[in-house]
């Protein structure tokens, strides 16, 4: 118990990848103290290792990183204290699962970078305030990412790239804050490949959060208790607003045969709102 670790620990895995084997495997109440060793928790490549549980630790790093994921299910961190490091949770290859609550990430240079992307993930009560990312998310699978009661203070809080052409989902619940210290003050950022044309929606039911402050979206619609928006698509996102929706352009859009919506009766529409009133905001954009 508040034993001081400074070394790498690594986990070796099996060369299965079902994700219900019940193996399980707790780090609690270690203070990892890293100099210039790659990682804290790694694990060997080429295997596959399940509900791994990280809490009560704290993480102190200099020159170094803090977990690794290579091939993982039902990754688990609470309780948990960071200060340093390159970066700290890094998903350099697949991730099926991860909870994050009560986690603090200071003085690093990004905070969770999911370079696989992952199925579900779920940060709750996160406080970050870091130098590079707060959240890296490279698109590789149909993925959805909550963030509830979350501080993330950051050069670009939200960075999303997109590499296929699964849709994905973040959901914004409570009350959230994105500082971004990037020049142009935007706490989301969405760079999609246009080879893939990947469909990425962002839901709010945190109604504080400003859309203006992005970049990638291509409009978002808001009422009173919810918000959401599109990088793509605008025929899609029209189809699911309710009424009392305002739809605010965020950026030029094009319309093509692959976008129109098609009638009961055949005939091809740009929007077909089905009898609900909605309001569209051109906000100085074209269609």
């Amino acid at each position: 118990n508040s034993k001081t670790y400074t070394g790498t620990i690594t986990v070796q895995g099996d060369g299965t990848s079902n994700a219900n084997n019940k193996e399980t495997l707790t780090f609690k109440n270690i203070n990892f103290d890293i100099t210039e060793a790659k990682y804290a928790i790694t694990s060997v490549k080429g295997t596959y290792v399940r509900n791994i549980t990280v809490e009560n630790c704290t993480f102190k790093g200099e020159n170094s990183y803090g977990i690794r994921v290579r091939n993982g299910y039902n990754y688990t961190l609470k309780n948990v204290t960071v200060d340093g490091f390159y970066s700290f949770f890094n998903a350099t290859e697949s991730l099926g699962g991860l909870t994050v609550e009560n986690v603090t990430v200071t003085n690093t240079g990004s905070a969770f970078n999911f370079k696989y992307g992952t199925g579900i993930a779920s940060l709750k009560n996160v406080n970050v305030d870091v130098t590079g990312n707060g959240i890296w998310f490279v698109n590789r699978n149909a993925s959805t990412i909550t963030l509830e009661n979350c501080s993330i203070k950051a050069e670009t809080p939200v960075a999303i790239e997109e590499a296929v052409t699964n849709t994905n989902s973040f959901v914004f619940n409570g009350t959230n804050n994105f500082s971004a210290t990037n020049a142009n003050g935007n706490w989301l950022t969405i760079e999609d490949d246009s080879t893939q044309n990947a469909t990425f929606k962002v839901v709010a039911n945190d109604t504080a959060l400003d859309f203006t402050k992005t970049s990638g979206l291509i409009a978002y619609a808001k009422n009173t208790e919810r918000s959401f928006a599109y990088n793509n698509n605008l025929t899609n996102m029209v189809n699911e607003t309710v009424t009392d929706d305002v739809v605010t352009l965020l950026a030029d859009v094009t319309m093509d045969t692959k976008t129109f919506a098609t009638q009961n009766d055949g005939y091809a529409v740009l929007f077909n709102v089905g009898g609900k009133a909605v309001t569209f905001d051109l906000n100085g954009k074209k269609v």
